[in-house]
């Protein structure tokens, strides 16, 4: 098992995350990533630096990025 799995909190963000892509894709006519563990390992290394940027800037993260 991969290390970042064993952080809860960054689970949740990257699961929201993965709510957050379905929905925009639905709304832009394109299929959903077939599930959370697929989009996680797809996009890693922008959900880390997206999750890291968030946190040093002390901003809630279940505000929508997408929505900003």
């Amino acid at each position: 098992m991969k290390t970042y799995k064993t952080d809860e909190r960054f689970m949740h963000f990257c699961r929201y995350m993965y709510d957050e892509n379905c929905r925009e894709r639905w709304n832009h006519g394109q299929e959903p990533y077939p599930d959370s563990n697929f989009y996680i390992e797809k996009n890693l290394n922008w959900l880390m630096d997206k999750y890291r940027d968030l946190a040093q800037k002390g901003n809630e993260w279940q505000t929508s990025i997408y929505r900003s």
